[in-house]
């Protein structure tokens, strides 16, 4: 009988000693729980356009190449369409799965996919680009997929001659609004070395839902008004961003969107904001500058998330029940974004 009851208040220290554990690990973790509102809810995929100044360089460059690391399980079908080129048309897109290139390299074991614009039809007759003169490209990503790194080269007959310098965007959703970071990545090739960037004149809007632009709007001089909203709302206007921000290889700022006349939850969520920016070098000039001694920028970008499907519906925190019920009622929905 002792030995019976002795067993028995071990068992229950166990259980005690084991709820203790479960509550000092709720206990805590609790800071993260309050931080909720600003955590990594989802690193959403894009329609991303940009106009890319070629470089004055010293032989023609006939080919503009993008290389998008990340996670493609449907491989170049994760590609949903493209902008085509005013010169040369639409591209081809080659996929690597599991790229194993330089190990330092920020897209090391990520599936790999190439755009390549121009040159790739092995046709002699493909012009050359006009030095100093903007390009236009653009780029629809399936929603639901990660990209990690995203770069970008000039070539001529398919070997890169020159760095498209090209920050790479994403964007996080949260219950109270966007954040989109932007960063200067590195390409750690000898070659080509890094250099710094400088950002100004990065601005949004947040289209209505039924206007979200598409791939082929996303273009330099979009008009809000023609997507529901009245105009840009500027993010580096001096206040809480500098009208200009260097950027050394590696950095990243952080832009924060909120969402218009926010309230605690919302179902469904406002569409992703239409973000733009534009980049120069060092030592080149900035902004929308009327005087002709000042270059136009090295790149202007404008960018969009795709639209992905939620799973805490209501914004609360927590996926369960409230959202089952909502979940319910878009049963055999799919994103806008799954096709151009």
């Amino acid at each position: 009988m002792r030995y019976i009851s002795t067993r028995r208040r071990l068992f229950l220290q166990g259980v005690i000693l084991l709820l203790g554990s479960l509550l000092l690990v709720g206990i805590s973790s609790s800071p993260a729980t309050a931080q909720a509102p600003l955590s990594f809810k989802r690193i959403h995929t894009d329609l991303c356009n940009f106009d890319l100044r070629v470089p004055n360089f010293p032989g023609p460059i006939n080919d503009l190449e993008i290389v998008i690391y990340g996670i493609f399980p449907g491989g170049v079908a994760d590609v949903v369409s493209t902008f085509p080129n005013p010169l040369w048309g639409l591209p081809k897109v080659d996929y690597v799965p599991g790229w194993k290139g330089n190990p330092q390299h920020p897209g090391y074991g990520f599936d790999q996919l190439t755009i390549r614009y121009g040159w790739w039809t092995n046709n002699p007759t493909v012009p050359a680009a006009p030095p100093g003169s903007p390009m236009h490209f653009g780029i629809h990503l399936r929603p639901c997929r990660l990209h990690v790194h995203m770069e970008a080269w000039w070539t001529f007959n398919g070997q890169r001659v020159a760095r498209a310098w090209l920050c790479h965007i994403y964007k996080i959703q949260t219950p109270v609004g966007w954040l989109v970071r932007v960063s200067n990545p590195r390409v750690w090739d000898p070659d080509f070395p890094d250099k710094p960037l400088i950002i100004h004149d990065a601005r949004f809007f947040t289209p209505a839902a039924s206007s979200l632009p598409r791939l082929e709007d996303l273009v330099s001089g979009i008009d809000p008004k023609q997507f529901g909203t009245d105009d840009w709302t500027v993010l580096q206007d001096g206040n809480l961003y500098p009208t200009t921000l260097e950027l050394e290889p590696d950095m990243v700022v952080t832009f924060k969107i909120p969402y218009p006349a926010f309230t605690p939850i919302q179902i469904p969520a406002p569409p992703p904001p239409v973000f733009q920016i534009q980049l120069d070098e060092m030592g080149q000039g900035t902004g929308n500058s009327p005087s002709s001694a000042v270059p136009p920028p090295l790149a202007v970008v404008t960018d969009r998330a795709a639209v992905e499907l939620e799973g805490d519906l209501n914004g609360d925190g927590v996926v369960g029940l409230p959202d089952f019920n909502v979940l319910r009622t878009q049963f055999g929905q799919s994103s806008p974004d799954e096709s151009p």
